[in-house]
């Protein structure tokens, strides 16, 4: 019995050392609002959850296939387009990676990145010119 516990004690810490040393995990910086929105996203219809980070505005969206109205990679970006048209921007163009938006003379270029095969993050600028 106690082999049995030793061997499961021992598994533990080898998984936990294993995901709490993989960069790919930390490289948004904190995780835990990224495994947050993915279960929100897994759990429910939504196709895009606002992330809790106190020093930025993100997103993530989960990719899909779908054909988009705005000729993007995701359907699911569309829905981030029109909340940023529902906040009085325009949308210009995509440049890269990056969605331009205009309102009042102010451009905002926000940045979309793959978090891993199936995920993609929105990070709005925080401040905008």
């Amino acid at each position: 019995m106690k082999r049995v516990k030793w061997f499961f004690y021992s598994l533990l810490v080898v998984v936990l050392l294993l995901v709490l040393t993989n960069r790919s995990f930390y490289q948004e910086g904190n995780p835990l609002p990224l495994i947050i929105g993915i279960v929100q996203l897994e759990l429910s219809d939504d196709k895009m959850v606002r992330l809790d980070y106190d020093d930025k505005i993100s997103y993530i969206i989960k990719k899909d296939t779908f054909d988009s109205e705005f000729n993007l990679i995701s359907q699911s970006l569309d829905e981030y387009i029109k909340l940023k048209v529902s906040q009085g921007w325009v949308f210009n163009e995509t440049i890269g990676s990056g969605l331009i938006f205009e309102s009042e003379g102010c451009l905002m270029t926000t940045e979309t990145k793959m978090y891993s095969k199936y995920y993609m993050i929105i990070n709005e600028p925080v401040e905008v010119n």
